[in-house]
């Protein structure tokens, strides 16, 4: 795998539910896709731009440095993660939802949801958003 698929694979692994299924992660995927063909210069960057990834936000201290207590990836969940993003990074994987570049839990609503964006569908606990154009 490159690095850039494994920085997708820790996104997608934090970023999904534990019990979402395999074609979720694989959305979840696309939705990086999305932001990096939107002008991004690396996968980094569409990860660790400020206020992106809930996942990021949350295992890093003020410096930016992971937290202590970050526990790495890993078991079937992990493997589960890194064959989505080898896939949707290869472009090996089915996009059902074209275009879409936001998401969100299904428990919460976002500052940034408003009448410029629609839903366009939900696989397990996200709600996968469209920006109308």
């Amino acid at each position: 795998m490159t690095g850039a698929e494994i920085l997708l694979a820790i996104s997608i692994y934090w970023e999904a539910d534990w019990n979402d299924k395999f074609v979720c992660r694989v959305q979840i995927g696309h939705v990086h896709m999305v932001r990096l063909r939107q002008g991004k210069k690396s996968m980094h960057e569409v990860i660790f731009k400020r206020k992106q990834f809930s996942w990021t936000r949350n295992s890093r201290d003020d410096r930016g440095m992971l937290k202590a207590e970050f526990i790495p990836p890993q078991g079937e969940r992990w493997e589960q993660s890194k064959a989505a993003a080898r896939m949707v990074y290869r472009g090996q994987a089915l996009n059902y939802m074209p275009d879409v570049e936001l998401y969100h839990a299904d428990y919460v609503y976002p500052w940034w949801m408003d009448d410029k964006k629609e839903v366009f569908g939900k696989c397990g606990k996200h709600i996968f958003i469209k920006r109308l154009r």
